[in-house]
């Protein structure tokens, strides 16, 4: 079932979009079978679910891509700043804090769950308040300075610190039951399509990780690699 603001959004996101095309709530109720408080619900972000979401979006004539893009455009997520990024790449502890208050941590939380020294604590919290990424208080009390969650700056620091890292470290653990790498030709309008799809999933992906985020229910991370490229690939190759 999916909750909260996040999906308060999605339901107005969506009821924008019918008005637009006016098309009302009847309308909908009818088209999809459903009744009228169901597409209320809908519209208040209630009682929707990812199937739900992908229905009225195919019904509304968008892909999940550019329903869920709208989304990520609004002021929930913001980018770090170039100097933000380069004293966390160095500082690789406390960019690991900074995403735990992110999540919703206390600092007494964050403390105690990984055993950080006094003085490792006042480090990070002098630095973050420096950097502008908190407004630090007494008694360790912190106010984040920015909403929503952080963005890595496209080939900034930060990325070309870690992404590599991450990727191959993630791959390494990945074992032949749980992904496969595939060779395929595909047609030009079929390649498209095929992009397609894999944006709508990662949306699905996006979304995902934002209702975690904001549940306090047991999470447990994944890793998810998807990529499309053209790649030209000879067994002649291997002879020269």
């Amino acid at each position: 079932m999916i909750e909260g603001f996040l999906y308060k959004q999605v339901g107005e996101e969506l009821k924008t979009r019918a008005k637009a095309q006016g098309i009302t709530q009847a309308r909908i109720a009818s088209d999809l079978n459903v009744s009228i408080p169901t597409v209320k619900r809908w519209y208040a972000g209630q009682s929707l679910t990812l199937p739900s979401i992908q229905r009225l979006t195919e019904y509304l004539g968008v892909s999940l891509g550019e329903f869920f893009s709208n989304l990520e455009n609004d002021k929930n997520s913001f980018e770090y700043t170039l100097k933000q990024e380069q004293f966390l790449v160095k500082n690789p502890a406390s960019l690991a804090f900074f995403d735990q208050l992110v999540r919703g941590r206390s600092v007494k939380q964050i403390k105690n769950q990984f055993k950080i020294k006094e003085n490792d604590i006042n480090f990070i919290l002098l630095s973050l308040d420096r950097i502008k990424l908190i407004e630090l208080h007494q008694d360790n009390k912190v106010k984040l300075l920015n909403k929503g969650e952080p963005r890595w700056r496209k080939s900034g620091p930060l990325a070309k610190r870690f992404k590599a890292e991450i990727i191959e470290s993630f791959l390494n653990g990945v074992s032949d039951k749980e992904a496969t790498f595939y060779l395929h030709e595909y047609l030009w309008q079929d390649k498209d399509l095929i992009k397609k799809k894999i944006e709508d999933l990662k949306q699905f992906l996006v979304l995902a990780n934002k209702k975690a985020n904001r549940s306090n229910e047991a999470k447990v991370s994944y890793g998810t690699y998807i990529a499309s490229n053209k790649f030209d690939w000879k067994l002649t190759d291997l002879l020269k």
